[in-house]
């Protein structure tokens, strides 16, 4: 088995990726943890506005994904028990997460999103040592159920060998992505007139963005190329000229925030606030639930009462 992992800021757009990025045929099945909702989008909002509580952890997406070897023929309840088991040995255990299993590819394999941003504490996970971990645990796997068994870099079974980097071969695949990504990307890169426009040309060729303190790259969850790499006009800043929309802005929101920015950390507060009310509230949950058969839970979450509640009496908007 093998594990690979990514730290990103954009639930909204992994979320995509995973559910849409090369055709709704390649999802075998999902699978949510702490959350409440099944539906992407909620999911996406949901861990969000979870992660709104930490105002230091810039990226609270935490990405892994699993692979069996092509050999391997593991069954759906070894592969939910062993995202189970990683995230237990990982400390994740109590965090929010999401399991997308894809049946794509010739290697059996699942995708993981994670909060990295406990919902109940608040407190950021600190990812320190992760590949060792997910290792160790993907060796005893390995064993305990008669895998093939695969040499890693940070954990290798008794009487194997560490396998050789080949930093050669990692230049020459991003090189390749990067050729890509141009071939696919550069034009939409050029044209498209909102960030909407062009999210929604890349999801058709598996990639989204991300933002980077300066900049912005653009990546298919495993490698990535900065946007000056991909097109003459594809940097961040000439971007938004182009768009009139920041991008972290549209990353948080999805689209234009008319919010002016002095305003916005008081939103997030109230955000806050009110997650924490909702999520230490039994009844304020059940009722959730209960309303989510209402058009209107499909498109923003309800305000929830102990009381009579209905869609017009909002008073407890989580967004």
């Amino acid at each position: 088995m093998i594990g690979k992992v990514t730290r990103g800021k954009d639930f909204a757009g992994l979320a995509r990726y995973l559910m849409h990025a090369g055709g709704r045929d390649r999802v075998a099945w999902t699978k949510t943890r702490n959350l409440l909702s099944e539906d992407r989008t909620e999911i996406a909002r949901e861990m969000r506005v979870a992660a709104a509580q930490s105002s230091r952890c810039k990226k609270p997406v935490y990405h892994m994904s699993l692979s069996f070897a092509a050999e391997d023929r593991p069954t759906h309840a070894q592969m939910e028990e062993a995202c189970a088991v990683v995230l237990k040995d990982l400390g994740l255990q109590d965090h929010q997460a999401w399991i997308v299993a894809h049946r794509d590819t010739a290697h059996p394999h699942v995708h993981v999103m994670v909060n990295r941003v406990h919902p109940d504490t608040g407190k950021a996970w600190s990812a320190s040592h992760d590949y060792r971990r997910i290792e160790r645990t993907l060796r005893q796997l390995e064993q305990r159920w008669n895998l093939v068994h695969v040499p890693g870099h940070h954990a290798r079974a008794t009487g194997t060998e560490r396998p050789e980097r080949s930093r050669a071969g990692g230049r020459r695949g991003a090189r390749a992505f990067a050729r890509v990504v141009q071939q696919t990307a550069g034009l939409a890169l050029s044209k498209a007139n909102t960030w909407q426009e062009l999210t929604e040309v890349l999801r058709g060729h598996g990639l989204h963005i991300e933002a980077r303190p300066r900049g912005l790259v653009v990546t298919n969850g495993r490698r990535r190329v900065g946007g000056c790499r991909i097109a003459s006009l594809g940097s961040r800043p000439q971007l938004e000229m182009r768009y009139g929309q920041s991008l972290q802005s549209y990353l948080d929101h999805g689209t234009h925030d008319p919010l002016p920015a002095a305003l916005r950390p008081i939103r997030r507060r109230a955000q806050q606030n009110a997650y924490r009310r909702w999520r230490s509230d039994a009844a304020l949950r059940s009722l959730y639930v209960d309303l989510r058969v209402c058009e209107a839970v499909s498109q923003q979450y309800q305000t929830l009462t102990s009381a009579q509640v209905t869609h017009r009496q909002a008073q407890f908007t989580l967004r």
